[in-house]
């Protein structure tokens, strides 16, 4: 997620842009239904050959312009409802995409518990024994420290752990 946020609140934002598309396909084809306009279908010969132009190279606004006429609200809302469902296709793939890495992944607070929790699990694992598997790592082989002071120092290190970090 290159956005920074939490999956759960990508996928909440996502929602509500999908919701607004949603109602705005629905106030086009209220218009059309209101001035007893013709919805057209999906796969009529004018909404293919409008279709075909998202697969255009260099396509901008300029090149559906010719298909938005202000004196011909039939074919600019069926223009619009076209392109409204050819912009949705994405959310939709991208929602797919989120929810499934959800699901396998779960959201950041879950990610954040599980890596706390294993966390104080590493912690809880200190077993107290002296230098074979003290906490404060192991002891370098080519640093020679006699056994009195390496235990000295694991003790020390035992007492401030115990007492002043579980105190």
């Amino acid at each position: 997620m290159a956005s920074g946020i939490s999956t759960e609140t990508e996928l909440k934002l996502i929602g509500v842009a999908r919701a607004s598309l949603v109602e705005l396909l629905e106030d086009y084809r209220d218009h059309l239904r209101s001035r007893k306009l013709q919805l057209w279908k999906k796969d009529d010969p004018r909404i293919l050959q409008i279709r075909q132009l998202a697969k255009l190279k260099n396509k901008s606004c300029e090149t559906y312009k010719s298909y938005l006429p202000a004196n011909d609200p039939e074919l600019f809302c069926n223009v619009m409802i076209s392109l409204i469902h050819q912009t949705n296709f994405l959310p939709d793939r991208q929602l797919k995409s989120l929810e499934a890495k959800f699901v396998q992944k779960g959201g950041l607070r879950e990610r954040m518990t599980r890596s706390r929790t294993a966390y104080r699990d590493k912690q809880a694992d200190f077993s107290g024994e002296l230098c074979g598997g003290c906490w404060i790592g192991p002891h370098s082989d080519s640093v020679k420290i006699p056994s009195f002071f390496q235990n000295s120092i694991c003790n020390l290190a035992e007492m401030v752990y115990i007492d002043g970090m579980h105190s």
